[in-house]
């Protein structure tokens, strides 16, 4: 007793001092940083079309609530897309935009931003002609593009509003679960516990600043993957290109592009429209336009595990055919309005064969910088090449 009431005096202070440095932390990087390091769900601010942009406060976000180091008044190339256009786990000058714009040697604005779709690309559209660029690249990542449009106007009066007045039935729309793959795999994961929850950190960063700042160096030391539920996610293995695809990713992507689906359907009719008046709009401005499409991280790694004889299970290879069978739609209908149009999937393909590392090794859908020089390059091949040029112009 005599031993514990003479070391407990040192104990509280230890508590105690840790306590304050630890508080005083906090309240300094909440001071000096934007508040989640990097975390841009806390430094949105309200759109009434865009649904968010990003606070100007925050690093690399100009004064317009995008991710370019100073508003343009004129640039040779736009692109417009969601997350894998902003570059999400790159720096500005990584994300696939400005890779091209290197390649190029163009001046670029990117409007990429998390969370956008197809009715948001339609609203920045006019945002792009007036920068008069030459050339505007459309990143569509089907994953998520064409469930957007029932996103959004089920929340947003003014989408309704437009759908209304275009003449859509947005009924399926109201009628659609369409968050309840993912939050049943949610769900079924927070209620298991035990070990580390990708989830659960996503939270706690979001809350604690010293928690968002070790998760984001965390990060970009590439070398941690959060311990994974093997009947929930497929763990990579190869050397290479060791990272986890998470089962409700997959039951998640497989719904977003089925079109047996009325509401998907219906994202998929929209997304025809939108896209079709896009390129309205820039023939009657001079500007060429073009579509990327983005690819899932579960498509690229496809054939690549088949290959190496992974078992995958049936919801696996039904999204990747639903995919593809996207792929063939818009293709069909691209061709028919004489839109050009690029799949960089064997870009990101060659680069895991050859580079690897094109994903983080925890569970992350977006690319490195390797993955988003991939984009880059596959839309560089086919429509700025010296003889992709002549074959369009």
């Amino acid at each position: 007793m005599v031993y514990q009431s003479r070391h407990l005096p040192n104990l509280l202070l230890f508590i105690l001092s840790s306590t304050l440095a630890l508080g005083i932390l906090e309240i300094g990087l909440r001071q000096f940083t934007a508040f989640p390091i990097h975390g841009l769900k806390a430094n949105r601010i309200p759109d009434e079309q865009l649904g968010y942009r990003i606070a100007p406060s925050v690093p690399g976000i100009d004064a317009n609530g995008f991710r370019n180091p100073q508003t343009q008044k004129q640039v040779d190339l736009v692109a417009i897309g969601d997350s894998h256009t902003y570059g999400s786990n790159v720096r500005t000058e990584d994300s696939w935009p400005y890779q091209l714009a290197d390649l190029t040697g163009m001046t670029v604005y990117n409007f990429g931003l998390g969370s956008y779709g197809i009715l948001q690309y339609h609203h920045l559209m006019d945002k792009a002609i007036k920068l008069k660029p030459q050339v505007i690249v459309i990143g569509l990542y089907l994953a998520n593009d064409i469930i957007n449009p029932c996103q959004l106007i089920i929340t947003m009066d003014y989408w309704q509003n437009w759908a209304d007045g275009k003449g859509f039935n947005t009924q399926p729309c109201s009628d659609a679960d369409y968050l309840s793959p993912f939050s049943q795999r949610q769900n079924e994961r927070l209620r298991r516990g035990g070990g580390v929850d990708a989830i659960a950190i996503e939270y706690v960063s979001q809350r604690s600043a010293i928690a968002s700042l070790t998760r984001y160096l965390a990060r970009q030391g590439k070398n941690i993957i959060f311990p994974s539920d093997p009947i929930t996610t497929l763990v990579i293995s190869e050397p290479k290109n060791q990272t986890v695809i998470s089962h409700h990713e997959v039951l998640n992507y497989k719904y977003h592009m089925d079109l047996q689906e009325i509401e998907i359907n219906l994202g998929f009719e929209i997304t025809k429209a939108v896209l079709k008046e896009a390129k309205r709009k820039s023939d009657l401005n001079g500007i060429d336009l073009y579509i990327a499409f983005i690819p899932s991280k579960v498509r690229v790694f496809y054939d690549y595990l088949v290959d190496r004889n992974y078992k995958l299970p049936d919801d696996y290879h039904l999204l990747v055919e639903h995919e593809y069978n996207l792929i063939k739609e818009f293709s069909a209908f691209f061709n028919e309005i004489d839109l050009g149009f690029v799949d960089v999937q064997p870009q990101v393909v060659q680069a895991l064969q050859n580079t690897g590392s094109v994903y983080p090794i925890y569970h992350e859908t977006h690319p490195l910088e390797v993955g988003y020089r991939a984009y880059a390059q596959g839309i560089h091949e086919h429509f700025f090449a010296r003889d992709a040029i002549n074959q369009i112009r």
